[in-house]
């Protein structure tokens, strides 16, 4: 019996012992752990990507700064925490999405994220979003077709620049989600912000500005709460368009300031919460009582709608005594080509004074000063040029565009005499030269390894060759075409002199 009761217990330490081993090891294997990626650490991960795969739910991957060439995937609970902002880039080379989220719970912090593909909404974001309670804080978005794409509902977008995309943030079947304290500059051929099927949403504290088309387009989306925000120099401010449902209603705006940011609104929704509106900066009506509310209401274009207590005063900003300057301009040939003279065009203004100087930033390392410059580009490729314009009260302000430079084709063609053909005495040697960027100046030709002579005309040519001069037998024509600024590819064609065989 005694023997029975040794072995009992033995058996029941051995368990005891086993489950506590299994706990601490279940315990170790889910701890939360920290993952870096790039720097100069042993054990450091070169690829972002790679780290994820490693991680767990839960963990932290640390970015140093650097450019890191990739588009990620994420798909499990974690933190992609950047060192900062500036300096932690994230460069998807202009193949499909950059960030991919395919899981709730993410957040990502303190990253550029640049340069998508150029396809579509769908394929084609910064940051694509299908989770919920993500959190996108303290990140710069720029240079990608769409900035963020948010597919689902409960998440939150904060502190973040989203400039130069040709589309901002665009909310598509998303509910409950909050857009706050975030810059969104210079989004040029979409808009900045649009909620499409999208209801009881929250934007707050953002400033919308620069955008060549709408600033927020809000299509089939109810219910959602916009305040606080400062709509600066778009066409248009807010559109809010009306479908065969009508359903795009039952939206608050209020305390928003709307600085030549005209508005439409066809729809049925509330343009203020009953004691403030909005600030207009072409409202017309007085305020008599000096109460800094409008005596008549603001007229919503579009429709029926009203705000009953415009703001005499921003809201959102400080009215300063100098009002800034508007940056803008344009440029011709609106498809240049590398080497091919642009001309760019100052539309900026000055509601209040003058502009006194200008600063022209053009995205390959050059500037002027001059009001309407020209350059040229030695290189193919998308530019950001940057137009700054200051005033006579020291104000600035600045336009970025994009501009598209073509490889300009430079090329020659040796037509007269054929490749391999028998040639003696007096010869014509006879092209054609094009370019699809400057005129053609001159050809050249040579002859095997002699010195580069110009030829009669351009871009038709030629050039009479005595081949009496050079012993029979195989020799190279080259020729090559010169535009002002580079010269073409080189053509070259091999011929055979005999003169001794004309000589019999």
């Amino acid at each position: 019996m005694k023997y029975r009761k040794i072995v009992f217990l033995t058996i029941i330490l051995l368990l005891a012992t086993y489950i506590n081993i299994g706990i601490t090891e279940n315990t170790k294997a889910y701890s939360a752990e920290t993952l870096y990626v790039g720097g100069s650490g042993e054990g450091n991960y070169t690829l972002i990507q790679d780290a994820i795969n490693d991680a767990w739910d839960g963990d932290t991957i640390f970015i140093y700064p650097g450019i890191y060439q990739e588009t990620i995937f994420i798909h499990k609970q974690l933190t992609i925490l950047g060192a900062d902002k500036e300096n932690t880039i994230i460069d998807g080379k202009g193949i499909g999405n950059v960030i991919k989220i395919e899981r709730d719970y993410v957040k990502i912090q303190n990253l550029t994220i640049k340069n998508t593909s150029q396809e579509n909404m769908e394929n084609s974001s910064g940051i694509s979003i299908n989770g919920s309670f993500v959190v996108i804080s303290n990140c710069i978005i720029q240079d990608c077709y769409l900035g963020i794409y948010v597919k689902i509902k409960e998440n939150t977008i904060e502190y973040c620049d989203i400039k130069e995309n040709s589309a901002g943030l665009y909310l598509r079947n998303a509910d409950e989600n909050i857009v706050k304290n975030c810059t969104i500059k210079n989004n040029n051929q979409f808009y900045g912000i649009s909620l499409h099927h999208s209801n009881k949403n929250r934007i707050s504290g953002c400033i919308i500005e620069g955008q060549d088309s709408l600033g927020m387009s809000i299509i089939e989306s109810s219910s959602n709460e916009i305040y606080h925000n400062v709509f600066r120099n778009n066409q248009y401010g807010i559109r809010i368009f009306m479908t065969a449902e009508n359903v795009s209603h039952g939206n608050k705006l209020y305390e928003n300031d709307f600085i030549n940011s005209p508005v439409i609104d066809n729809s049925n929704n509330s343009w203020d919460n009953g004691v403030h509106g909005n600030y207009w900066s072409d409202y017309q009506g007085k305020d008599n009582n000096n109460d800094s509310i409008g005596d008549i209401p603001y007229d919503i274009p579009g429709g029926l709608n009203k705000d009953n207590y415009p703001l005499m005063k921003p809201f959102n900003i400080k009215t300063p005594e100098n009002m800034p300057p508007i940056a803008d301009f344009t440029f011709t040939p609106s498809n240049p080509k590398t080497y091919e003279t642009i001309q760019f065009i100052d539309e900026s203004r000055d509601q209040d004074g003058n502009i006194t100087a200008y600063h022209w930033d053009f995205g390959d390392g050059n500037t002027s000063n001059e009001q309407n410059p020209t350059h040229t580009y030695t290189s193919n490729g998308t530019f950001h040029v940057t137009l700054q314009v200051t005033d006579d009260k020291g104000a600035t302000d600045e336009k970025t565009r994009n501009i598209m430079v073509i490889q300009s084709i430079i090329s020659v063609e040796i037509t007269q005499p054929e490749s391999g053909e028998n040639i003696s005495k007096t010869v014509i040697i006879k092209g054609t030269a094009y370019s699809t960027g400057e005129s053609i100046k001159y050809v050249e030709i040579k002859i095997d390894n002699g010195s580069w002579i110009k030829t009669e005309g351009a871009p038709n040519w030629s050039y009479n060759w005595d081949t009496t001069k050079v012993a029979n037998g195989i020799h190279t024509i080259y020729a090559r075409s010169f535009d002002g600024n580079q010269y073409s590819p080189i053509a070259s064609i091999t011929i055979n002199v005999n003169n001794q065989a004309d000589n019999q």
